[in-house]
């Protein structure tokens, strides 16, 4: 799907059209179509889900999605929003705990990745704050080919990415920035399969492994990752 279809897939359904149902102005119509857009695009991937597929799902319609966002590009921006927002806030609210904590030393490599993963594992314990969907979206979302879908997330990101980049870069001054954020991206990967295999142990059943709790994991995720940050750098420079 490219921009134009995005950010114009809601034509012809201008603020004065006429809903077709009751349900467009009904109080839970936005949190409807969030919901089912959510699911949607976590199932199916962004670009191959259809505002027609969403509204169905949501007992809403067309006119109704441009009425509370404006386009499907802007329905992609709100439901990341809903998620990432509080996300960050926890987030941040963590990492700055970690960097009073630490004054002038260099901050914990294990703190900073409790305060960027801990978050994420509260999310998983509570469906209302997305649980499964969640991850399932994050994955997804990481696979599509869209220019405009990366820079909507992208933008729900980059502040916190930041924060956490710049305390990697303080706690690890051997390793460069490129270095830092290779394995950054290495760690987001390894916390969306490993909060995963919590949701859905048949993940790892092949391996006769026991079920970890969400706990568990996030504690075998910070001492696998902050080992990994810890290594040197390979020869010849950045990766």
């Amino acid at each position: 799907m490219d921009r134009h279809e995005l950010s114009s897939s809601a034509a012809g359904a201008g603020p004065g059209a006429s809903p077709d149902s009751g349900a467009y102005r009904g109080p839970d119509t936005r949190t409807r179509l969030l919901d089912a857009a959510e699911q949607a695009f976590g199932e199916r991937g962004i670009s191959a889900t259809s505002l027609r597929q969403i509204t169905a799902a949501a007992g809403a319609n067309i006119a109704a999605v441009n009425y509370h966002f404006g386009s499907k590009s802007g329905l992609v921006e709100a439901v990341f929003e809903r998620r990432i927002r509080p996300l960050g806030e926890e987030r941040h609210r963590r990492l700055r705990a970690v960097l009073e904590a630490a004054g002038d030393r260099a901050p914990t490599v294990e703190g900073i990745l409790t305060a960027f993963l801990a978050p994420v594992q509260q999310v998983v314990e509570n469906p209302s704050r997305g649980g499964r969907q969640f991850l399932q979206l994050m994955a997804r979302a990481n696979l599509e080919s869209s220019d405009e879908i990366h820079e909507i997330i992208f933008a729900q990101f980059k502040d916190s990415g930041m924060e956490f980049l710049n305390a990697f870069e303080r706690a690890l001054p051997e390793l460069t920035r490129t270095e830092i954020f290779v394995r950054f991206r290495f760690c987001l990967g390894a916390m969306l399969f490993g909060f995963a295999s919590v949701l859905d142990p048949s993940r790892i059943k092949m391996l006769d492994a026991p079920a970890l709790r969400t706990e568990d994991t996030l504690h075998q995720l910070v001492t696998f990752l902050a080992a990994g940050f810890r290594t040197p750098a390979p020869p010849g420079g950045d990766a």
